[in-house]
């Protein structure tokens, strides 16, 4: 496995918590109590769909479930609530929460953002219940082993149809049943370049206005972009369209007369901007009444923003007081990291990480010197993308203590790494899977190389899922809660740990990143 066969100093210094900087302890004050493990059922649930009829399988902006939902006395406790629409290889509303008990979904509709009617599932019996294998009423059960997921199966309503057909009352449908013409339409994303980093599946807020010929304003919409290419429907009336785009702080505004717009082509909104530094994090320890800090990590940057130094710094056990315990010094030959020195405390030399490249500028070999304990070689090698837009790194460890090796493999799509899994030459082995936010990961940005490629994903992880053979870890994180900033950088993250062999929850620590 992956962190049985790192070195020793490696194993030590990456399993520390970042240190303080001052004597006295940071205490962070938790209001309302500790944080706790998480619950161990879910009462979430949430609605998808795995086509809509006539709609390609793609982001569509401004889509809404509207649907009631009614208890087990056929009393109802959700009434035309609207839920966004999101895509994710299925339309799929966000999770939503109800208290323990047994539920039905009695309507349910999808409606564009001006209310019209678009789909809706028939209720059983009705006119239209044959024209489904799924009809309504579809129930659940709160709470679960896992967040409920409805699978609904949509019709398109047509000009001719009737709300009274799907089994609804009349009227349900509206003044209006008719779907929103689709033929005045364009395509639009939000791609901002951080630094070297393109961020292009990213979700952002778009006004939308309209004007007369006069050029005056007749109305104004807001919607919400999905990540990736969304399809915005437009007033066919308008004379001039504007879009205004909002994200990490920065507003893009285009402007086009009706005739200069063109369906198939994508509209593109962003800007390239430097990335922000991160300075220093500090991490801390939930003792059961406050948060008591244990660790910083300071980073040193030279006059042209290039990492230099890294300062790990940790607490003496008897009096608490700060020292750097590691100091990780950065050398650049032609704007990349060739060379890592590494020293312990007292700036006592402990060994070097070498770097090399491929001819395409990626990492292709690393191998880390440390004196007096061990020499590990590292050969990578990078594939794809294939068809699937899937890249795959794969990692050949042997080590100069051992005469065992392990491989490592790598998946990644869309900047991510989603999944990775191990096997040493004595049949340990190891995998996981990962999904990440939308956000900006500082640490791609700091050009930080170690024996995994650990600092590569564009974005931040928020969940994961291990399973390990042969050797097993004290704990595992389990949860993964973020802050972020007004431009898109986490200002906090707080994570829980469990025992893997048990899943007993062992401790909650809070990072404090500061730019």
């Amino acid at each position: 496995m992956k962190q049985t066969f790192r070195s020793v100093f490696t194993l030590f210094f990456a399993s520390l918590l970042i240190l303080v900087s001052c004597k006295k302890p940071v205490e962070l004050q938790q209001p309302g109590g500790g944080p706790g493990p998480m619950p161990g059922l879910s009462h979430k649930y949430r609605i998808t769909a795995d086509a809509l009829p006539g709609l390609p399988n793609q982001p569509m902006a401004n889509l809404f479930a509207k649907f009631d939902v009614v208890n087990a006395q056929d009393e109802l406790v959700v009434n035309n609530k609207l839920a966004a629409i999101s895509f994710n290889g299925k339309f799929t509303t966000e999770e939503m929460e109800l208290p323990a008990g047994t539920y039905r979904i009695s309507k349910l509709m999808i409606v564009s953002g001006t209310g019209n009617v678009l789909y809706a599932v028939p209720v059983t019996n009705s006119a239209k219940a044959t024209a489904v294998t799924k009809p309504l009423a579809y129930p659940m059960v709160l709470p679960a082993a896992t967040s409920v997921v409805v699978a609904a199966e949509f019709l398109k309503v047509e000009v001719t149809d009737k709300a009274i057909d799907f089994g609804y009352a009349a009227g349900e449908f509206g003044n209006s049943n008719t779907p929103e013409e689709t033929e005045l339409s364009i395509k639009m994303r939000t791609r901002i370049k951080v630094g070297d980093i393109m961020y292009d599946s990213i979700q952002s807020s778009l006004v939308y206005r309209t004007f007369d010929a006069a050029n005056e304003l007749k109305s104004v919409q807001f919607i919400n972009l999905l990540p990736g290419t969304n399809t915005v429907i437009l007033k066919k009336e308008a004379a001039h369209h504007e879009f205004i785009v909002q994200k990490w702080g920065g507003t893009y505004t285009k402007r086009y007369a009706k005739e200069e717009l063109k369906k198939d082509t994508v509209y593109e909104f962003g800007e390239e901007k430097e990335a922000k530094k991160l300075k220093s994090e500090i991490t801390a320890r939930w003792d059961g009444n406050m948060y008591k800090a244990e660790s910083k990590n300071n980073y040193i940057y030279d006059g042209k923003g290039r990492l230099i130094k890294v300062e790990f710094m940790q607490k003496r056990p008897a009096d608490g007081t700060p020292f750097v315990a590691r100091t990780e010094n950065l050398e650049y030959t032609d704007g990349r990291v060739e060379k890592i020195s590494i020293y312990n405390e007292g700036n006592v030399f402990a060994g070097t990480r070498a770097i090399r490249y491929n001819a395409a500028g990626k990492i292709n070999h690393i191998t880390e010197d440390l004196l007096n304990s061990s020499k590990t070689e590292v050969d990578i090698a990078h594939h794809g993308p294939n068809g699937d837009g899937m890249d795959e790194v794969t990692f050949r460890f042997s080590y100069s203590h051992t005469g065992l090796t392990m491989d490592y493999y790598q998946r990644w799509r869309n900047g991510n790494l989603f999944s990775d899994n191990s096997r040493t030459s004595n049949g340990s082995t190891e995998t996981g899977s990962y999904q990440h936010d939308n956000a900006i990961n500082p640490y791609v940005h700091m050009n930080w190389p170690d024996l995994f490629l650990s600092n590569s994903s564009k974005n931040n992880l928020n969940w994961q899922a291990r399973t390990y053979f042969g050797n097993y870890p004290l704990n595992v994180a389990y949860s993964f809660e973020y802050k972020y900033d007004s431009e898109g950088y986490p200002t906090e993250l707080i994570r829980r740990y469990k025992s893997y062999i048990t899943n007993e929850h062992l401790f909650t620590t809070k990072t404090i990143f500061n730019y």
